[in-house]
């Protein structure tokens, strides 16, 4: 287990950190002047009978993350209910551009506080949510006060750049890494990657980040990548999985629409999915961690548009942690993850309030406290030999490349070509690995530009309608200045099995295409 680890017999227990609770000027421009996360927990409404909202922090503690006092009551209450690590949402975007970075820096000024965290890269995009774009984060629906000058509706836009921007991210995570209170695993700091499917040129950022942190004297990281659905699978340049509720549970259940428009679940039937399936391995010997929910509300900033799961009573809580604790015990996992610690504007939080007090605080704290080897048989399904989750997979494929056809749409919608990309890399002389669909339309946009493709890497070479040299995988390839790979989805091992045989830069179509 985790040297860090107060109960040294079970995993640690990790919670979700949100720093939205401060004010900073974004929030001003696009929300309304003091818009914080309490703007929206405070106006809350009930919508349909039962339906309870507002939810209130006990003593009507609306607190400011910006406070150091903050901060030591966190800590304070962390370690007297048994909570392992907070890991903080960290935010960083195109251009080096970091928002809502406050409460982790002013920790690492603040070592008196004794508080252990790791971060948790939510890299998706900001957008309103009156804007056409699809798959993006969205923040406050509820409160479009002012457009900020951003007619497409896009506030900070998720890119990744190439080599000199991810040395730079990196070398702003390095005094975090090195904190003596930052979550390590035999030395190597924990990292999670909130959507890794949108991190497509994440084999080459690890391998860039690997050698940062060895020259800066680590012994390298720990990644976690999380899955929003059962079927994602990751590649090798993830050190572990981690099942995210309650998006991964919710995919098997019927949801019931109110006439009001909510959307709501049966938390009863959640938790029953969740611990009979959730306990999946088989990934290469990758393990699968949980990140277990109890309750979900985001009313308070989508009003109708929302999602609720009332949660259950601090009992109920109990014991459905100390189960969860004791099959991820018996399978020797280092830890597990609660969402949330403090989500209120979405029903997820485990500081007290005005109808249980402390009352989840103390679930958690007697979880484990109580928790005892599971006496059941923990049932441990393989992703080789689960039906349900081969088609999981196969949607998940599916709709990566969907995204990518959607996100080329918009790009020549904006008047932005693949070639213009390439050429701005230096990238003169092409190859294109796979001659599916998008290889195929990859093709002809290049055939209408000054960027020359040399040949094609397909698996069968003779099956290919195309006036192009065309060859496997082999040390045999002509020098290129690149090769895009355009499979969805599968990038990082067709990454591999290429510089197994040739050391030429290699691109996920992908990574480009979000890059534009």
């Amino acid at each position: 287990m985790n040297e860090q680890n107060i109960y040294p017999n079970l995993p640690v227990f990790i919670v979700r950190y949100l720093p939205q609770f401060h004010r900073i000027k974004e929030n001003d421009e696009w929300w309304g002047e003091g818009f914080t996360e309490w703007t929206a927990v405070r106006k809350a409404e009930s919508l349909f009978p039962g339906h309870e909202q507002p939810q209130v922090p006990y003593q009507n503690n609306y607190y400011d993350l910006s406070m150091k006092k903050t901060m030591q009551w966190q800590a304070e209450l962390g370690k007297k209910y048994g909570i392992g690590c907070f890991s903080f949402y960290h935010y960083w975007f195109d251009k080096s551009r970091k928002i809502l970075e406050k409460p982790a820096e002013n920790l690492l000024k603040w070592q008196d506080i004794e508080i252990p965290f790791c971060f948790t890269w939510a890299n998706e995009t900001w957008a309103r949510t009156w804007s056409k774009l699809r798959g993006v984060n969205t923040w406050g629906n509820r409160y479009e006060t002012n457009s900020g000058g951003h007619s497409d509706g896009i506030l900070l836009e998720q890119k990744y750049g190439e080599r000199e921007a991810w040395i730079k991210h990196f070398r702003y995570l390095l005094p975090f890494f090195k904190d003596r209170r930052y979550l390590k695993k035999n030395g190597r700091p924990v990292f999670i990657i909130y959507k890794p499917e949108h991190l497509h040129c994440w084999p080459d950022m690890r391998a860039c980040w690997e050698e940062e942190a060895r020259r800066a004297g680590l012994e390298g990281l720990y990644i976690i990548g999380e899955a929003a659905t059962h079927g994602v699978i990751l590649g090798r340049d993830y050190d572990a999985r981690m099942l995210r509720e309650p998006n991964c549970s919710w995919q098997s259940l019927q949801v019931e629409r109110l006439s009001c428009g909510v959307r709501i679940y049966n938390h009863e039937k959640y938790w029953q999915e969740v611990l009979s399936r959730h306990w999946e391995e088989g990934q290469a010997g990758m393990p699968t961690y949980v990140c277990l929910a109890d309750s979900f509300d985001n009313t308070p900033r989508n009003g109708s548009a929302g999602a609720v799961m009332q949660g259950s009573n601090p009992a109920e809580l109990r014991e459905h942690i100390k189960e969860a604790l004791a099959i991820s015990s018996a399978l020797g996992h280092d830890y597990i993850f609660y969402n949330a610690w403090n989500e209120w504007g979405e029903g997820m939080y485990l500081e007290p309030d005005v109808k249980y007090g402390y009352g989840r605080l103390e679930a958690v704290r007697d979880a484990l406290n109580g928790c005892k080897e599971l006496k059941k048989k923990v049932d441990i399904h393989s992703h080789e030999d689960n039906g349900r989750q081969k088609i999981e997979r196969s949607r998940d494929k599916y709709a990566a490349m969907c995204r990518a056809f959607d996100r080329w749409l918009f790009n020549r919608e904006h008047g932005k070509r693949i070639a213009d990309y390439l050429q701005k890399q230096g990238w003169h002389r092409i190859g294109i690995y796979g001659m599916g669909y998008l290889g195929r339309h990859l093709l002809t946009e290049l055939s209408e530009s000054t960027v020359k493709v040399d040949y094609i890497i397909d698996r069968n070479i003779y099956a290919r309608d195309i006036d192009y040299p065309t060859y496997q995988i082999s040390s045999d390839l002509p020098p290129v200045d690149v090769i895009i790979v355009t499979i969805a989805g599968e990038y990082e091992e067709i990454r591999r099995k290429i510089l197994e045989q040739v050391n030429y830069r290699v691109v996920s179509l992908e990574h480009i295409l979000f890059e534009l």
